[in-house]
């Protein structure tokens, strides 16, 4: 580092956000970042540091390997330190009894209940590592590392799409809570689900190769629609109910601009949301007798 402040890098699940060193740096300066999940969606945070704007630096890649990582969510945040090829969990004392803490859509650790943060407690670790590039084992316990990485993407079978334009790779472990996460605010919002071929990745696609099987859903304020995809049919997805709903009104589910009409019993919550979306992971099916299907291509 040069004797003036480093500029800091936060990689919030792919989305870059970058700040000067200029100015107070401190724990309130991270912890915003560190809470906007309000302890549900799961994601991965890396700071890095550099010498200068990181546009400027020649391998920018590189230097990121040199981070503190947080991932979790925002009441369970594990933490690592990577440095110079070598990889530490952080903790706040004896390790304790093994947890496991999910994140990005089905990637995992195990920790112990000692190396476990919330925000806050997070937030002083990164401010502390912003100060000096380093994590002091005088302040923090630091275990060596030598399991796989756990941003690898590896094992990925599928792909989620999230509002249209952005796409990430899902592994198998993912939990329905991860994608319950994307749903529960008042914005709109837009999922769709579909497996990848075999022996690709998500950045191998071209956008017109992504959608051709899948579950999407879209909605706002707690009520979503859910439709299902194969080669030959499209349907929306509904509840079993114990009576008849033909003859009964369809409502709106508000989507953007404009709304889409269902029936009552086609009106999913987003824990609902989030379990057919594990099932389609696990199987890429609906599980049997559980739904209706009410076919679209002919309406």
């Amino acid at each position: 580092m040069t004797d003036e402040k480093p500029w800091y890098v936060l990689d919030l699940s792919e989305g870059a956000y970058v700040s000067s060193g200029c100015g107070a740096v401190g724990p309130d300066t991270f912890a915003p970042t560190l809470a906007v999940c309000d302890g549900q969606l799961r994601y991965s945070l890396r700071l890095w540091l550099a010498p200068r704007h990181p546009d400027l630096l020649p391998d920018p890649a590189s230097r990121r390997e040199n981070c503190l990582l947080a991932v979790g969510s925002a009441d369970r945040l594990a933490l690592e330190w990577r440095h110079d090829g070598t990889r530490h969990q952080i903790g706040r004392g004896p390790t304790g009894i093994s947890q496991s803490i999910h994140f990005d859509l089905g990637h995992s650790t195990t920790v112990g209940a000692g190396e476990i943060f919330d925000a806050r407690q997070a937030a002083e670790v990164l401010a502390a590592y912003y100060e000096s590039g380093v994590i002091r084992p005088t302040e923090y316990h630091l275990r060596e590392l030598d399991t796989p990485d756990i941003l690898s993407d590896a094992g990925a079978t599928h792909g989620l799409t999230i509002d249209y334009d952005e796409h990430r790779p899902v592994l198998p472990g993912v939990t329905a809570a991860e994608f319950a996460a994307f749903l529960d605010d008042d914005d709109p919002a837009v999922l769709v689900l579909w497996p990848l071929p075999a022996g690709t990745t998500v950045a191998d696609l071209a956008p017109d190769e992504l959608h051709d099987r899948f579950i999407q859903t879209a909605g706002s304020a707690g009520r979503y629609t859910v439709e299902i995809r194969t080669a030959t049919e499209h349907h929306t997805v509904g509840h079993v109910v114990d009576h008849p709903i033909w003859g009964t009104g369809p409502v709106d589910i508000a989507v953007g601009d404009g709304a889409v009409q269902v029936y009552p019993n086609e009106v999913f919550t987003p824990a609902e949301v989030g379990e057919l979306f594990r099932q389609y992971v696990s199987d890429g099916q609906l599980p049997t007798g559980a739904y209706t299907t009410r076919d679209l291509l002919y309406e």
